[in-house]
């Protein structure tokens, strides 16, 4: 169970006593039997959510979450804390949709993940394979008819490529054409892999063509040189996602802003939902991914996206590692798919980092900024990207009229020739609302960063419609692959190499 929980009040009831009070300010309930012995212990999260942890037999432990007094989750733990199960509910918080068991190699290392539908029906097995010195090597999926359908390989841990629907001597469904999607492929040492292409990133995930279509009146560059336009067009624009802004919040006053919004907004800075803008900055980025377009040409790149809107920078724009790192854990806790952060600074992130690995852990995919200073690496916390394979660093392009797309001159590099999750975006005289809804010109990779976050909404809206009964997991690294092996070339011309000291 969870110590540290110097608890005040006892309340004596029929059949034992609790004890409650604030840990970290956060309420907390332990009950106990007339013995003395701890039952359960809440932790109440939020108004609407609480955590339960229940002792079980052996020193195992049931760890239970609600949301809006309605189960959502139960994860039973072994007593050396090793995730043994996990039980997902449906909205009505009490039928199972699907049940997932774990068990571990002798070194005590994930061996094999196994997924049941709500009849008990197996459904699908993910097995981890690891090389000697006990890091991943590859994942191995494989289907109800014992086919293997995938095999995610990694190189020293980090994500290396995907074979899609793979030959395997044996293999009763043989023979497939495989995909692979090759991990060096058109990757720079200045701007990653390029600049996204939702165009192309949409053809590949759906297997479908997607048509280049004529843009709607006064779109926005950073629209239509990414395709966007051209997802609207096909039927993707986000719905069913969720997207998590931390910033400096909203103009609640602008309702081209607010036609979408999460019941989950929050302010860490006065502990309120009140998440009114009073800098600017996160209005002028949550307009780039859910704006309505009134006929000004603003138009959200994901706009059909739910937006959660998670206040921890003040009006100066600035906001403590604690609570940036607190704000990315809330998003992961209450729903959100994807959290866009177009933030960053020089000082250690440690916590961040924490609260980056939590949102890897649950398969939810964090787009951040990688600075503005011109630098040979991004910036924290975007750096992370180089060890955490659901971040994604964004630098920024320019738009140069009669030119192709460009590298922006102020934009972060990627300080490596080896390849990791870096992509580029529209970074550059980009339009948007401010906090008194006026329209500004902005430019930075903040800029870039949410429509980073809208193509990944947009594409696993696709994924999970073509693949309904897909772990989280396994939809999260397919789309990942797609966004970040179907981009452009950007020109380079000007812009110097990496030193080789940082190459």
């Amino acid at each position: 169970m969870h110590s540290a929980t110097t608890l005040t009040t006892k309340t004596i009831t029929a059949t034992g006593y609790t004890l409650s009070g604030l840990v970290s300010g956060i309420k907390v309930v332990n009950t106990y039997n007339s013995a003395g012995t701890l039952l359960e212990q809440d932790f109440f999260a939020t108004k609407t959510s609480m955590l339960k942890f229940i002792p079980l037999a052996n020193g195992s432990e049931e760890r239970q979450t609600f949301l809006s007094g309605k189960e959502y989750s139960a994860e039973t733990y072994s007593a050396t804390n090793k995730l043994i199960s996990t039980k997902l509910f449906a909205t009505d918080g009490i039928t199972v949709k699907e049940t997932d068991t774990y068990t571990y190699n002798t070194k005590g290392l994930l061996a094999e993940k196994v997924r049941y539908d709500s009849a008990g029906t197996y459904i699908e097995k993910i097995a981890n394979v690891y090389n000697s010195n006990n890091t991943i090597n590859k994942l191995v999926y494989t289907d109800v008819t014992g086919h293997v359908t995938q095999i995610t390989n990694f190189n020293n841990g980090v994500l290396d490529h995907t074979v899609k629907n793979p030959v395997i001597t044996g293999d009763s469904m043989t023979p497939y054409v495989p995909v692979v999607v090759p991990v060096f492929a058109g990757w720079s040492g200045i701007d990653g892999y390029g600049n996204i292409n939702v165009l192309k990133a949409l053809a590949f995930e759906t297997g479908k063509t997607v048509v280049d279509v004529p843009a709607p009146a006064n779109s926005g560059w950073g629209i239509t040189s990414s395709h966007f336009d051209d997802a609207w067009a096909a039927g993707y624009n986000g719905k069913g996602i969720v997207i998590a802004e931390i910033d400096t919040g909203i103009d609640l006053k602008n309702a081209a802003l607010t036609s979408n919004l999460s019941k989950w907004n929050w302010n860490f800075l006065t502990g309120t939902a009140n998440v009114q803008d009073d800098n600017g900055h996160g209005s002028f980025v949550a307009g780039e991914m859910i704006a309505t377009d009134i006929g000004n040409g603003i138009a959200g790149a994901a706009n059909g996206a739910q937006l959660m809107v998670l206040k921890a920078l003040n009006a100066l724009g600035s906001g403590a590692v604690s609570t940036i790192a607190t704000a990315i854990t809330y998003a992961v806790d209450h729903g959100a798919n994807i959290i866009s952060m177009s933030l960053g600074g020089t000082v250690a992130m440690s916590s961040i980092q924490t609260a980056l690995q939590y949102a890897q852990v649950h398969n939810v995919f964090v787009s951040i900024a990688a600075g503005n200073s011109g630098a040979n690496s991004p910036t924290n916390p975007a750096d992370y990207a180089k060890t955490l394979d659901t971040v994604v660093a964004v630098g920024s392009s320019a738009n140069n009229v009669g030119s192709s797309l460009t590298f922006s001159t102020f934009s972060d590099k990627t300080g490596a020739n080896t390849p990791y999750d870096f992509v580029t975006a529209a970074g550059t005289n980009i339009k948007g609302y401010d906090q008194y809804g006026s329209i500004v010109t902005w430019s930075g990779t903040s800029m870039a960063t949410p429509y980073v976050a809208s193509e990944m909404a947009i594409l696993e809206q696709a994924s999970m419609t073509i693949h309904p009964n897909a772990t989280h997991s396994v939809l999260v690294q397919d789309v990942m692959g797609s966004m970040l092996h179907n981009t452009d070339a950007l020109s380079l011309v000007g812009v110097a190499p990496i030193p080789t000291s940082l190459a």
